[in-house]
C-alpha cells in the first residue's frame, strides 16, 4: 500500500530516498546505478512505550504459565495517570550489547549452534565455549568481543557508524588490557590472553 509505513520491502537506501527497489542482493540496481552503498534489507528496531488506561473486561491477571513468558501485562490503575517508561542508559547499553553479540554469534556459529567438543578440539573455534562464562568477569574480554561484534556486523550491513563504534571499543579494550597487565590478579586464569 502506498503511504502505509512498514509495507516497503526495499533496501534502506531506497526507502530513505523514496525510490523503487528491485530487491536484488547483495546490492540493488537503484543503488548500483546511483553509485550508492546499498544498506541492506533489514528493518531498524523501534521501541514504542505504551500503556493502556484501563483493563479490558473479561480479563483477569494470571501468573505466567509458560516459562518462556516470564513477563506479565499490567494495566494502569486510573485513567489519566501519566506513566513514563524511560530506559536507564546502562540498561539500554546492555540491550545493545546483547543485540550485537547475538547477531555476531548467529553469523559466526554454524546454523546458530555452538561447536561440539570434537569440533572445538579440531578447529580454532574452541574459545567460543568459554566466552559466556568469562564475558562478564573481565572487562577487557567484554570490550574485545564487542569490538569484534560491532565491526563484523557493521561490515556485513555496510554501516559506517557501527564500524567506528567497533574501532572505539577496540581502542578501549587495548587501554583496559594495559591497565589489567599492571594488576596481576586480573590475569590469574589467563583471560587476558583470550582477549
Amino acid at each position: 500500500m502506498v503511504g502505509v509505513p512498514g509495507r516497503s520491502k526495499g533496501c534502506r537506501t531506497c526507502r530513505r530516498r523514496k525510490k523503487g527497489c528491485d530487491k536484488a542482493e547483495p546490492s540493488c540496481a537503484q543503488c548500483l546505478t546511483a553509485g550508492l552503498i546499498c544498506e541492506g534489507y533489514g528493518r531498524d528496531l523501534v521501541w514504542v512505550n505504551a500503556t493502556t488506561e484501563e483493563e479490558p473486561t473479561g480479563r483477569q491477571r494470571r501468573p505466567p504459565t509458560n516459562p518462556s513468558e516470564p513477563w506479565q501485562v499490567r494495566y494502569a490503575g486510573q485513567p489519566g495517570t501519566n506513566i513514563e517508561v524511560i530506559l536507564r542508559e546502562s540498561l539500554a547499553k546492555t540491550a545493545r550489547e546483547q543485540k550485537y553479540l547475538g547477531m555476531f554469534w548467529s553469523a559466526y556459529l554454524p546454523n546458530g549452534r555452538a561447536f561440539t567438543s570434537r569440533a572445538c578440539r579440531l578447529s580454532t573455534g574452541g574459545w567460543t565455549a568459554h566466552m559466556g562464562k568469562l564475558y562478564d568477569a573481565e572487562p577487557t574480554l567484554r570490550l574485545a568481543s564487542l569490538a569484534m561484534s560491532a565491526s563484523v556486523i557493521g561490515h556485513q550491513n555496510h554501516d559506517g557508524q557501527l564500524i567506528i563504534k567497533g574501532l572505539k571499543a577496540y581502542s578501549e579494550a587495548i587501554q583496559e588490557m594495559t591497565r589489567a597487565y599492571v594488576q596481576l590478579y586480573r590475569n590469574a586464569y589467563g583471560v587476558l590472553i583470550g582477549a
